[in-house]
């Protein structure tokens, strides 16, 4: 047999992940295959080897051509084993096989990636005026870390195929909190957006009588330059909280939901600059509505001294005292070198006392044309009995509110002389002369201006 002889079969088997080739030769020795040396004699030898090889073209796999071969050589994996038996000196039988598998390309390394940003919604989406959060760390599940830049993105590239987990950590300062998921688990190729909100920044504070009470159900409000407005209303003590996210607000205070009798008596807003942990306290201050009205015939003036509160006394000797605050006082009024007294006490609500007069019996006789008026002493024996009217309605009209029932009792008589019909209602303490009820506010305004229009006083409140 010449030594240029040489018979060989083979067996072969493809899919397309898969490659599988046997074969068995008869060869001369020194016929070069496998990288197998000639050696002499009788003589078994084998080579193992696996590693990732190029030698397979693109077509072995068809099912994949559409991939370069550089992808696929990552991929690939190469086997071989190659056996040598010396049949003679010249001639020896060659056996051997090889297979190699792929791995499928589709599952290419790919990117993660995304951004982090602001949501003061806490609606957990990115949107197109969403603002950025830079330098915040972003850590994959193979080690790696990465940091938001100025526009708030991150990436990471290379990632191996399959399921990754992606946490955000919070920043250290200012205090925040997610509004999205802390992690997320996906494939590659991903984008996965992180949430924040900064915590929330307190503004407090209370709504306060000149009396020191806390005035409920007043309508408070906080608006940032960028916002809608946050609203809230005082508890049972007057006191009021804003859960807000830092930044700049203007605080107000809705002077048409203070309760009758009540107006503002300092500023009705304020602008505040608030940081997480840092709460901010504003007050509003209210003043109820207090005022004496009666009469000093021959007197030009009555005073209060202790409060240096001055008021005329008019042709009909009528005089009015107004914005008092609570407590017990001395009125005074001087009349043909006489000095003429009356204590009034003035609750810490809002007041309105009627009646008080301040005359000798010769000046009340002189001035009453005819019509006899009592002194403040006569008038402590006035009865204040008098008829309850019993409508349906939620607005009344205020008249004046009294310590004393016989100051109430003379005010009753003069509502009753002015065509209204006033009844008597004891609360707090207080003996609280009202007309109404009405069904609507605008009639129990009506009857306010008909108490005014007879010189009397009066506010709107409800049942």
């Amino acid at each position: 047999m010449s030594r240029s002889l040489a018979a060989s079969s083979e067996v072969r088997y493809s899919s397309p992940l898969t490659q599988f080739r046997a074969f068995l030769s008869l060869k001369p020795k020194n016929f070069p295959n496998l990288g197998l040396a000639d050696v002499p004699g009788s003589h078994l030898q084998a080579d193992l080897s696996r590693r990732a090889t190029d030698r397979l073209s693109i077509t072995s796999f068809g099912a994949f051509d559409r991939f370069n071969l550089t992808a696929l050589q990552q991929t690939i994996g190469f086997t071989s084993v190659g056996l040598h038996y010396s049949v003679t000196k010249r001639f020896a039988l060659l056996g051997g096989a090889d297979w190699s598998s792929v791995q499928n390309p589709t599952k290419r390394s790919g990117t993660i990636e995304g951004f982090v940003f602001l949501d003061p919604e806490m609606n957990g989406v990115r949107g197109p005026g969403s603002e950025a959060l830079p330098d915040i760390s972003v850590t994959l599940d193979d080690g790696r870390t990465a940091r938001t830049d100025r526009k708030g993105a991150y990436a990471f590239e290379h990632v191996a195929p399959g399921p990754h987990r992606v946490v955000a950590q919070l920043p250290a300062s200012p205090r925040a909190f997610f509004t999205t998921p802390t992690h997320s688990i996906a494939k590659v190729p991903a984008r996965i957006d992180f949430g924040l909100v900064w915590a929330a920044a307190r503004i407090d504070g209370r709504v306060i009588s000149d009396a020191g009470i806390g005035i409920p159900g007043v309508v408070l409000s906080a608006a940032s330059r960028n916002g809608p407005p946050v609203s809230t209303t005082s508890d049972a003590e007057g006191r009021f909280v804003f859960a807000l996210t830092p930044g700049t607000f203007r605080v107000s205070l809705s002077a048409s939901s203070l309760p009758a009798g009540y107006s503002i008596a300092g500023q009705y807003q304020w602008d505040v600059a608030v940081e997480p942990d840092q709460p901010r306290t504003v007050p509003f201050d209210v003043q109820a509505v207090r005022t004496i009205a009666g009469l000093a015939p021959g007197a030009s003036e009555v005073q209060i001294e202790s409060l240096e509160k001055k008021a005329s006394v008019n042709a009909e000797g009528k005089f009015l005292l107004r914005s008092l605050p609570s407590g017990t006082f001395t009125i005074t009024a001087h009349n043909g070198g006489r000095t003429i007294v009356s204590t009034i006490t003035l609750p810490p609500e809002p007041a309105n006392v009627r009646g008080v007069v301040l005359a000798t019996m010769a000046s009340v006789t002189a001035t009453s044309a005819g019509t006899p008026v009592s002194t403040h002493k006569e008038a402590s024996s006035t009865s204040t009995e008098a008829p309850l009217v019993q409508h349906h309605g939620i607005f009344l009209v205020q008249a004046g509110a009294f310590r004393e029932k016989p100051n109430a009792a003379q005010l009753l008589g003069s509502l009753q002389r002015n065509g209204d019909r006033p009844f008597i209602v004891v609360a707090r303490g207080l003996t609280l002369v009202c007309i109404g009820p009405y069904e609507t506010h605008e009639e129990a305004m009506a009857a306010r201006e008909h108490l005014l229009r007879g010189g009397f006083d009066g506010w709107v409140t409800r049942r």
